[in-house]
């Protein structure tokens, strides 16, 4: 409760809402008595927000619309602090309900991925496209794929520890859908050495692509 009563304080800071508004809503949530004590002076509110998120000010049935989504103050905040702040609060419940953790979204940003909008961070997060798959597939030597082509990489199965390998026999250029057919058509680095070893593959080249 009390992280509640600390968010809708934030909220009369950020000029979200009302402090008769805040009244209302902090008794709805059981933070109040029933019984009104006097009232403090609107100054008694304007608390330091840790973060407030900009952009259209929330009502009191929005804020208990969320509670009754079961998303906490907390899971809101941390999306804010994640770069998400102009988030309506559909949109926070939608991420929710997808269950999109705050984590999901900072490492996708320390991969220098931001400016999401809601139906792209739920599919990256739906196929498992996260900030460690893309670092990973980044390392291997596919630095520029779009954000669909990392969703197609995964989709086809193909791990970032193919990618790597093959590169290191020298497949570094392939496109996706030259790994894509290698893939699953059974052309394994180990298959590509065997052949080398052999002396059947004197230029890799020569491996049919």
């Amino acid at each position: 409760m009390d992280e509640e009563r600390r968010m809708v304080l934030d909220m009369v800071a950020a000029g979200k809402l009302t402090t008769e508004e805040a009244d209302q809503l902090l008794v709805a949530l059981g933070a109040a008595a029933p019984a009104p004590a006097p009232r403090p002076a609107p100054v008694a509110y304007a608390v330091a927000p840790r973060r407030a998120a900009p952009g259209a000010r929330l009502s009191a049935q929005q804020l208990l619309e969320l509670r009754q989504q079961g998303l906490s103050p907390s899971y809101a905040r941390e999306i804010w602090d994640a770069g998400y702040t102009s988030l309506t609060p559909d949109q926070l419940v939608e991420l929710y309900q997808h269950g999109v953790k705050p984590k999901f979204l900072r490492e996708l940003r320390e991969c220098g991925i931001v400016d999401l909008d809601i139906d792209q961070i739920t599919e990256l997060f739906t196929h498992g496209v996260g900030g460690r798959f893309i670092r990973e597939v980044r390392d291997a030597g596919l630095a520029d794929l779009t954000l669909d082509e990392l969703i197609e990489l995964r989709e086809q199965g193909i791990k970032p520890e193919y990618i790597r390998e093959m590169g290191a026999l020298g497949f570094a250029d392939l496109s996706l859908d030259e790994l894509a057919e290698l893939w699953h058509n059974g052309v394994k680095p180990e298959y590509v050495r065997e052949l080398r070893d052999l002396g059947l593959l004197d230029n890799l080249s020569d491996l049919p692509r």
